[in-house]
C-alpha cells in the first residue's frame, strides 16, 4: 500500500502544482491586461496634454496679437484726440482773430434754424449746433 499511497501523493502533488501554475498564469494574464489598459490610458492622457498645450500656445499667441492691436488702436485714438484738439484750438483762434465771426458765433441762431432742430434738443447758438452735429455724426464702435 505504500506504493499506492506514493503514486496517489505523486499525482495529487502534480495536480496541486498544475492548479497553482494555472492560478499563477491567470494572475499574470490579468496583470498584463491591466497594464495594457493603463498604457492605453497613459497614451490618451498624453494626447489630452498635447492638445491642452497646443491650445495654451494658440491662446498665448492670440493674446499677444490682441495686445498689439490694442496698442495700435490706442495710438490711433490718441492721434485722433490730438487732431480734434488741434482743430478746436485752430477754430477758436480763427474765431477770435475775426471779430465779425466771433460776434456771429456768439449770437443766437435764427428762429427758423432753431425750429428745424427742436426735436433733437435745445439749440440756441452755434456751440449748441456744433454739439448737435458732433453727436449726430459720431462714429459707431467698430465692434458692434
Amino acid at each position: 500500500m505504500t506504493l499506492l499511497k506514493m503514486l496517489i501523493n505523486k499525482y495529487w502533488l502534480s495536480g496541486v502544482l498544475a492548479i497553482i501554475l494555472l492560478v499563477i498564469w491567470r494572475y499574470i494574464v490579468g496583470i498584463q491586461a491591466e497594464n495594457q489598459q493603463r498604457l492605453i490610458k497613459i497614451t490618451q492622457l498624453e494626447l489630452v496634454i498635447k492638445n491642452r498645450d497646443s491650445l495654451i500656445t494658440n491662446l498665448t499667441q492670440q493674446n499677444k496679437n490682441n495686445q498689439l492691436a490694442l496698442t495700435q488702436l490706442q495710438k490711433q485714438l490718441q492721434q485722433s484726440i490730438e487732431l480734434v484738439n488741434g482743430n478746436e484750438i485752430e477754430l477758436e483762434r480763427l474765431k477770435n482773430d475775426d471779430k465779425d465771426l466771433k460776434l456771429w458765433a456768439d449770437t443766437a441762431l435764427p428762429a427758423d434754424v432753431i425750429r428745424l432742430y427742436s426735436r433733437s434738443g435745445t439749440i440756441n447758438n452755434s456751440r449748441d449746433y456744433k454739439r448737435f452735429l458732433s453727436a449726430s455724426k459720431s462714429l459707431h464702435n467698430s465692434g458692434q
